[in-house]
């Protein structure tokens, strides 16, 4: 599978969801993609446009970044400063607590339910941030690691109705995420960006195409 170019429509991607949706009272979209792919953009994009088609507040985005461990757990394991300096790998996740949502958001459609957003602000994940209603029947998850086929992330990965994965060549993810970190503050210099894009980002980008399930569909890159 060449993922340097996705050949499926976001609007082939809608009128999938909407027959799932004719059959069944909540469907699930894993939208994945690797660090800068624009996956977040496109979700928030399609979040937007697709209550507009549908005419109603049916569609609802859950990010995978509420499941960041903490500053404090990512502490107390076995090599903390690598832990940190790691943050944002697979493994700086609790898989497991996510793919118990999914479960959740699956199985519990007429009830109201709550999912942890993150705030990058301060670094660290809110509890209960999300409103999930009974009215919200296309949830859209998003997130580098939703496909992977490796556990505990395929638990969540094998729940979705539909998987779609959002292509990015390398050179692209790579500008997005050098650009990100100096907006963000988070680097002060290009080449303290560069450095840190290269040894976290770019490796996480590698472990998630090396790493994936067959999508359903594979979508064109966003324009940022």
């Amino acid at each position: 599978m060449d993922l340097a170019q996705g050949v499926d429509s976001t609007d082939a991607l809608f009128e999938h969801a909407r027959e799932l949706l004719q059959q069944q009272p909540r469907v699930l979209v894993g939208l994945a993609g690797g660090p800068g792919s624009g996956k977040t953009t496109l979700a928030s994009k399609l979040v937007t446009e697709w209550n507009q088609r549908l005419g109603s507040d049916t569609v609802k985005m859950i990010p995978m970044d509420g499941f960041h461990y903490t500053l404090e757990e990512l502490e107390k394991m076995d090599n903390p400063v690598e832990a940190k300096a790691r943050r944002g790998a697979e493994w700086t996740f609790d898989a497991r607590l996510y793919a118990s949502l999914v479960a959740l958001v699956k199985k519990v459609t007429d009830s109201e339910l709550y999912a942890p957003s993150f705030d990058h602000s301060v670094g660290a994940p809110i509890p209960n941030d999300i409103h999930i209603r009974p009215e919200h029947r296309i949830i859209i998850f998003e997130g580098n690691y939703l496909l992977l086929n490796k556990h505990p992330w395929s638990l969540a990965a094998n729940l979705y109705d539909i998987k779609a994965f959002l292509a990015v060549d390398a050179l692209t993810a790579r500008n997005r995420v050098v650009q990100r970190h100096l907006q963000a503050g988070i680097c002060q210099t290009e080449s303290e960006s560069a450095a840190r894009t290269d040894a976290n980002d770019m490796v996480n980008l590698d472990f998630v195409q090396n790493n994936l399930l067959e999508p359903d569909f594979l979508l064109h890159q966003v324009d940022l």
